[in-house]
């Protein structure tokens, strides 16, 4: 396995690059008794000898609070160009993956996107929580999401991984975008969110003034189990 700087988990030094990401995610649900190392040596069997093309990845990410599913497959490269420098899978080996996969968890959907902004965090900060949201104004939704995080980046989001996103196919739930922020932990996140609120309520006012009009759709809590 290499080591990577993710997305959803990803890979990035600031709050924007020059090279736009695409990404793929499929979700899935284990079946009772199957545990996440099964899942996570079937992935492996598969991947560990994988070669990655330049800002290219997969990962396996455990689900938590706040979705269905328990498992996420990721993949990202990018934009148009191919995830996999040696090939990717035969259609046979693809075939046997998913048979091996379906024989351990069921899959409930998948969504395509591309990352728009990306602040890489400390390699500590491995919790996630992912909003999904449906944006009117897109253009201005991300102009006040960069504003914010480089104004923070020396303060509350120090440390702290902050990525936003969009779902381009196979929107769930009929959101538009995502967006991502790290923790250490369960607890830290909602520590984050303690001090946005009593310490950067200016900010924050600001953000929700200037961002144009979101409905929120979800949220969930990923942290990744493997990554290649």
């Amino acid at each position: 396995m290499k080591k990577i700087n993710f997305l959803f988990v990803i890979l990035f030094c600031g709050v924007s690059f020059a090279q736009t990401l695409e990404y793929t995610a499929i979700e899935l649900t284990t079946m009772n008794g199957v545990s996440f190392n099964t899942v996570s040596n079937l992935v492996d069997t598969y991947m560990k000898d994988a070669k990655f093309n330049e800002n290219s990845g997969y990962v396996l990410q455990r689900v938590w609070q706040g979705s269905e599913s328990n498992i996420r497959l990721l993949w990202y490269s990018p934009l148009g160009m191919s995830n996999r420098s040696d090939g990717g899978m035969t259609a046979a080996e693809n075939t046997a993956f998913w048979r091996s996969m379906n024989d351990y968890a069921d899959g409930n959907r998948a969504y395509s996107g591309r990352v728009l902004s990306w602040k890489q965090g400390a390699e500590n900060q491995n919790n996630m929580h992912n909003f999904s949201v449906i944006v009117s104004d897109p253009v201005n939704f991300k102009a006040a999401h960069d504003k914010i995080v480089a104004k923070l980046s020396n303060s509350a989001f120090k440390d702290r991984t902050i990525g936003l996103g969009t779902y381009d196919i196979g929107r769930p739930d009929g959101a538009t975008h995502w967006v991502s922020l790290s923790g250490t932990s369960n607890s830290d996140i909602i520590s984050l969110y303690d001090i946005l609120q009593n310490k950067y309520s200016k900010e924050m006012s600001e953000l929700f003034n200037t961002r144009g009009e979101v409905i929120d759709v979800t949220d969930f809590r990923t942290t990744d189990l493997k990554r290649y």
